[in-house]
């Protein structure tokens, strides 16, 4: 998926000539946490976060403070071509909750981590799976395959949205519809071990 895909198009953006008081403003009003700064011109000139205006909040309250004073000049940036994942390295490496997106020296878009981790979840269908169910593989791994296990899904009347695995030999199954307790006990049967199982129902989900 590309940055361009889950990306926050709307920018909501403040002047380097702005005070903190107003950026703090700006983002209690658009439940943000991040704001890129224009110069008068018009011109991109840095970045501030709701953690650079907190540490000056005090400080601000004795003296005017500017936007320009505080912000991040020549910030880390990401374009809309990019991958999410080079996104979410970028921020994970450099500790940073949000980037601004950027093509042509013109800012086009924010990404946060919020936005990632919505791109990671569409991804692997985990905002529309019916029922998931978590299991882990024998220990030598030679007696199940993972194709056989899709199989056994299949053959019981389940139909995989997703699979992801957390770490070697664990795997979560994430279905589009399937009798749960069918399928968990065909997999038993077939060596493997089913931690738990998940089915959503009316938007809430239900753990055995």
């Amino acid at each position: 998926m590309l940055v361009k895909e889950c990306m926050s198009k709307n920018v909501v953006s403040i002047r380097e000539s702005a005070f903190i008081q107003d950026a703090l403003q700006l983002m209690k009003e658009h439940s943000i946490r991040h704001l890129p700064v224009f110069s008068d011109s018009g011109e991109f000139v840095g970045w501030i976060t709701d953690s650079d205006v907190r540490g000056v909040l005090i400080a601000s309250m004795l003296e005017e403070i500017s936007v320009a004073d505080v912000m991040v000049r020549k910030p880390l940036t990401i374009r809309p071509d990019d991958y999410v994942e080079d996104a979410a390295r970028l921020m994970i490496e450099k500790k940073i909750g949000g980037l601004p997106v950027v093509d042509d020296s013109q800012v086009v878009g924010v990404i946060t981590v919020v936005d990632v981790l919505k791109a990671s979840m569409e991804l692997l269908g985990i905002t529309r799976f019916a029922s998931r169910l978590d299991l882990i593989f024998p220990e030598d791994g030679k007696d199940v395959e993972l194709a056989k296990v899709v199989s056994i899904v299949e053959d019981n009347g389940g139909k995989i949205q997703s699979l992801y695995s957390s770490q070697e030999g664990k795997y979560s199954l994430y279905l589009k519809q399937g009798d749960m307790s069918r399928i968990s006990g065909a997999l038993e049967n077939a060596g493997l071990h089913v931690v738990c199982t998940e089915a959503r129902k009316g938007g809430e989900s239900l753990k055995s």
